[in-house]
């Protein structure tokens, strides 16, 4: 899914904006390699990899937050470090 709709140009403008406020902030760089492969631009793709890997900036894993009763829980994908995935996965 793109959430940006393939708009490179808006893909910039947003990961500049993330890059402003924190520069090793690895989801800018994901925007930005993510969109150009939605483009088939694989080399450009390549280079902005290159350039994370460079200044060692690691992709995070993927997560979410909850707010449950005025509480933000946070779960990573494939987690299993928070305390209620036990009770989550005893619902399934």
């Amino acid at each position: 899914m793109d959430p940006l709709g393939g708009d490179i140009q808006l893909g910039r403008i947003s990961a500049e904006k993330i890059l402003e406020i924190a520069p090793d902030d690895s989801a800018a760089y994901t925007i930005i390699s993510n969109l150009h492969a939605s483009k088939g631009m694989w080399s450009v793709k390549a280079d902005v990899l290159a350039w994370m890997k460079s200044r060692g900036i690691k992709k995070e894993a993927s997560k979410c937050w909850v707010e449950i009763n005025g509480r933000i829980y946070v779960f990573f994908k494939n987690g299993t470090s928070h305390p209620m995935m036990e009770s989550r996965r005893n619902q399934d």
